[in-house]
């Protein structure tokens, strides 16, 4: 199960119709709120998550989801990255920074590496 996290809508269903199309089962997300109401712990999987969104950012997501002891696997992009904005993603528990505008090839090689 891979979840896609983005307050971007376009971009959203993007990700989610191309990997859908590649064969994963997807489920995305407005919002890391909406995503955290709906998540249940015990469910494992992949989370692509945007870094920069209005009610709580992909950074803190990561967080609250290792502080609970989650095992997904996290990926986070973002279109403005830099050494410290991956340094503290990698610390709060993401496993890939990726940044956009990414090739899908790059991310589908990172899926391939996570599950």
């Amino acid at each position: 199960m891979i979840y896609v996290v983005d307050d971007d809508e376009p971009t959203r269903q993007s990700l989610c119709y191309v990997l859908e199309i590649l064969g994963y089962n997807v489920t995305g997300f407005g919002s890391a709120t909406a995503f955290l109401e709906q998540w249940s712990e015990a469910a494992g999987g992949i989370l692509i998550s945007d870094i920069r969104m209005p009610d709580l950012d992909g950074i803190s997501l990561a967080r609250r989801l290792r502080d609970r002891g989650a095992s997904l696997q996290i990926i986070l992009v973002s279109g403005h990255t830099d050494a410290m904005i991956r340094r503290e993603a990698i610390e709060a528990g993401a496993a890939v920074v990726l940044e956009k505008p990414f090739e899908l090839d790059v991310l589908v090689a990172e899926l391939g590496c996570l599950a």
